[in-house]
């Protein structure tokens, strides 16, 4: 359903009860698994997949994919709604902050009709519903222990106030974390990395770095500065302890990534083309291997006036948009693009 049917149409046909509500992210979040199979976007089969919700108490379905009624939709659009706003540029387009229990991952979608040059449509929910306990359920009680420590009493959770300081793998974030246990760090031996749950339970979403100038995090924390993929100044995303099942090009199941929470801008590529009227299902830059890659047709939009050249993205090479200045770059309704070491970066 539509964001607004899924903000009002809040009592269950079968329930006599008339407090039920949508539940903010953290709720949601709650009831994430992560011992599901994150899809490919192409996929069609669901045969193979496990989905990101325990499925023995909760009904779950995945998206319609693309059929002659269904165009733009894919296997994978699975999206619940959450209460959650998104409180970052709201200027740009009204978001709200939803979980894909197809492919595990949080994502904030437009509140209101996306409009491109030949097409508009309006972002549709899947809804679960849930009835108020105590109201506490995610709400944070910190505590400032004034000796480089914080403490969550809502959750009981003791946090370091600082974070490494510096960019880490992984498996660096493991290491650095058995450092820190050897040297007792804080006067503690016993430090991890938190689980996903844990980590995203310390987000602040009242917060982002376009609103409030800071991390989505309590002020209590010092938080490191980095420079985005657009060299702006924003914040880290941080390392979970938890593990990210994907499906690889094969469909065979890998256990190569982790999950990670976003404090500052989670940064994503737009679908060039289908800002410039390619409405044929592009989900993004053309992948490449070599430069080219990138001259084949489509590979590149038709007013990128100095072409694309293969080059790393956040998802892989990728053929993204050259320039000189920002004028050099593609025009899409809603997005400026900026021109950074010679690419089109939005």
């Amino acid at each position: 359903m539509k964001p607004s049917q899924a903000a009002t149409t809040v009592t269950p046909a079968a329930s006599q009860n008339t407090d039920w509500r949508l539940p903010t992210i953290k709720e949601l979040y709650s009831l994430m698994r992560f011992d599901g199979t994150d899809p490919p976007v192409d996929c069609g089969d669901t045969s193979k997949l496990v989905a990101f919700i325990d499925t023995n108490f909760f009904t779950f379905a995945y998206g319609p994919g693309t059929s002659a009624t269904h165009i733009n939709d894919r296997l994978i659009d699975a999206q619940y709604a959450s209460a959650t706003e998104c409180v970052s540029d709201r200027a740009l387009m009204k978001r709200a902050f939803g979980l894909n229990l197809a492919d595990g991952r949080i994502k904030s979608y437009p509140q209101e009709t996306v409009v491109l040059p030949q097409e508009s449509w309006d972002m549709t929910f899947f809804v679960k519903y849930v009835r108020s306990g105590n109201g506490s359920y995610g709400k944070n009680s910190f505590v400032d222990n004034k000796d480089g420590t914080i403490a969550d009493t809502a959750t009981g959770l003791l946090w370091a106030k600082d974070d490494s300081g510096k960019g880490l793998n992984w498996q660096e974030a493991l290491a650095w974390v058995q450092a820190k246990n050897a040297e007792n760090y804080k006067g503690h031996a016993d430090w991890r990395l938190p689980n996903a749950k844990e980590l995203q339970s310390i987000v602040d979403y009242t917060r982002s770095p376009s609103t409030t100038n800071s991390p989505a995090i309590d002020a209590l924390f010092n938080t490191s500065t980095v420079k985005d993929e657009a060299g702006d100044s924003d914040y880290p995303f941080f390392w979970a302890g938890t593990t990210h099942q994907s499906m690889d090009a094969s469909k065979a199941i890998s256990g190569g990534s982790a999950v990670y929470i976003a404090f500052g801008k989670a940064l994503g590529y737009f679908s060039i083309d289908s800002l410039n009227g390619d409405t044929g299902g592009s989900q993004g830059p053309v992948a490449c291997t070599t430069q080219s890659d990138c001259s084949a047709a489509n590979a590149c939009p038709p007013d990128a006036t100095k072409g694309c050249g293969c080059t790393a993205g956040p998802s892989g090479k990728a053929c993204i948009p050259k320039c000189g200045v920002a004028s050099d770059c593609p025009k899409g309704p809603g997005i400026t693009f900026k021109c950074t070491s010679g690419y089109c970066t939005p």
